[in-house]
């Protein structure tokens, strides 16, 4: 069991890389999507692909608030989000989260999506 809520960020196939481990946690979760969207405003690529090890969903709150969420961090019509889950419990949290993001008004749409394999989220 990983301890916390880690995570890593890399650059590379035109692509930036978010991969999460541990339990999440919000504080923590603020702190990694501005490091995401400063790596996407230095190398001038707006393609995010999160693959997610989480050991368990994503807490309610966060799954229904997760428009408020993405615009509070500077998420905007620029970005595409794919989040890849093998853990079938947090991938239907982050479908319904992704789902989320379509069904409510944000101050800027963009698209977002749940996958269960990384070759579709691509």
């Amino acid at each position: 069991m990983v301890d916390g809520y880690e995570y890593s960020i890399t650059v590379s196939d035109s692509l930036v890389r978010v991969t999460t481990t541990g339990e999440f946690e919000h504080l923590i979760a603020l702190r990694m999507w501005a490091e995401v969207i400063a790596a996407c405003e230095k190398n001038d690529c707006f393609k995010v692909l999160v693959i997610s090890r989480l050991e368990e969903p994503l807490p309610t709150t966060e799954v229904f608030n997760s428009s408020e969420f993405f615009a509070s961090v500077g998420l905007d019509e620029k970005y595409r989000l794919a989040v890849v889950t093998t853990n079938a419990a947090v991938h239907e949290s982050h479908q319904i989260a992704a789902s989320a993001l379509k069904s409510y008004n944000m101050r800027a749409q963009f698209p977002a999506a749940a996958f269960d394999n990384e070759r579709d989220a691509r």
